[in-house]
């Protein structure tokens, strides 16, 4: 497949279809689930957020050695669709134990099922992001294939948030019930849409001219000599930090502090409606702007409606603030979410401009990496900074010091971090012009 034709829209639609799993699957994995062996299952805070680090931890030999593998693999049916189906099994059968917890629960049983479960996503998405580069390199055409992975990935949001409301539950809480009922939908659901995609989709046969030969460790040596990706890796790291330690915390909030939990799915439906909705518009405004400078504005948009949060006090009003917030922060996230995927498609780009390799997989882990390793590191700060206030999750009524606690770890931390990152990102060096000279000159060289 020559990549500077455009990827076909019955393509596009089918290689975007796993994404609508992993929304359904990222949310309560990163935000739910955590606060929710805390609440039901007497898990420790400082416990769950040492859990959380130790797991990314094991990702710095995972993430890269699949990327590597990744691009070595050479079948008849590609580099990156032989991952897909052992990953899709991994990650099926642990979603079930982790969302469904069978004997006794304890910080052990958390931890392995946790691992176990991005072992399987690993394995799932750092070949599909590889496989996603070598589909286009048509700067414009790449930003929409994104989208429309980003448009699936945030309607799966959409479904988590009103499962809930299902008539066959007695209560529209995020409970244990419900996120046992969610594991099943995945379960059966994840095998249909990858076996779809593997099936549909074309790969591309790397040239051999541009496939990866070195040892494993050059990686590291090649992002050395990579600004595009250092500067990259920075922005992505502060804001992934930022708000990955937003996440981890935003049910507790609602449902501990504000004592909302109960109206917590709305706030979702109102985030997800937000994000499916922003995402076209998104899109056309990147074709206007660089996708840098829409990373940079749209960031900044969400964390500026955050720090709303900070006002925020448990009375009748809470829940319609949360609502506000939740609105401004679901129309400009979604520029985050499609610039930074975009972004490493074209530092692989430049990398092969400048090397002659294609280290597409090696790449995307390090990418994939750093996003869990933001939310892992994000989520364990959090935690930690809770144990350190002394907040008790299971209790409606909290001190002052806990209060403090919990909003510099939700609001202060990220707020900071995410400033910094949106002023570096601005001057990110990879433009839509250099990229488009990059990328024919790569089409000549294949």
């Amino acid at each position: 497949m020559n990549t500077n034709n455009k990827v076909s829209t019955k393509h596009a639609f089918f290689f975007a279809l796993p994404s609508l799993v992993s929304g359904i699957l990222e949310r309560p994995a990163f935000y739910i689930i955590p606060s929710i062996y805390a609440k039901y299952y007497n898990l420790d805070l400082a416990t769950i957020g040492t859990i959380l680090f130790i797991a990314r931890i094991f990702d710095v030999i995972t993430d890269p050695l699949i990327g590597f593998l990744s691009d070595k693999t050479k079948t008849a049916i590609g580099s990156r669709k032989p991952w897909l189906i052992p990953g899709t099994l991994i990650t099926s059968i642990s979603v079930y134990y982790l969302f469904n917890p069978i004997g006794e629960v304890s910080a052990f049983y958390f931890a392995i099922w946790f691992l176990t479960l991005f072992i399987g996503w690993t394995m799932l998405e750092i070949p599909m992001a590889a496989w996603q580069t070598e589909l286009t390199s048509d700067y414009d055409d790449r930003t929409r294939v994104i989208s429309y992975r980003t448009i699936f990935n945030l309607s799966g949001g959409l479904l988590f948030a009103v499962f809930p409301l299902l008539p066959m539950f007695s209560s529209t809480e995020f409970n244990p019930e419900v996120m046992a009922n969610i594991g099943v939908l995945i379960v059966v659901v994840l095998p249909i849409v990858v076996l779809s995609a593997i099936y549909i989709v074309p790969h591309k046969q790397v040239s051999k001219k541009s496939s990866v030969s070195e040892p494993l460790t050059d990686v590291l040596k090649s992002i050395a000599k990579n600004k595009p990706m250092q500067i990259y890796l920075v922005c992505f790291l502060f804001t992934g930090i930022g708000f990955g330690a937003l996440n981890s915390l935003v049910f507790l909030f609602s449902d501990t502090y504000l004592l909302i939990g109960d109206k917590f799915t709305w706030i979702l439906i109102t985030i997800s409606v937000a994000n499916v909705i922003a995402v076209p518009i998104w899109n056309r405004l990147f074709n206007i702007w660089q996708r840098h400078h829409g990373w940079a504005i749209g960031v900044l948009i969400a964390i500026a409606s955050v720090f709303f949060t900070v006002f925020l006090t448990p009375n009748e009003f809470s829940f319609y603030g949360m609502l506000i917030i939740a609105l401004v922060y679901g129309i400009s996230i979604p520029a985050y979410y499609i610039a930074a995927p975009a972004l490493i498609s074209d530092i692989v780009d430049y990398e092969q401009f400048k090397t002659g390799q294609n280290r597409a997989g090696q790449f995307n882990s390090i990418h994939y990496f750093t996003m869990k390793l933001n939310n892992a590191i994000g989520g364990a700060v959090a935690f930690w900074v809770l144990a350190i206030f002394n907040y008790q999750a299971k209790e409606t009524v909290h001190t002052t010091e806990e209060i403090i606690g919990l909003k510099l770890s939700m609001t202060g931390i990220p707020l900071i971090l995410i400033i910094i990152s949106a002023l570096i990102i601005w001057h990110f060096p990879l433009s839509k012009k250099k990229q488009t000279t990059i990328s024919k000159y790569n089409a000549r060289k294949q």
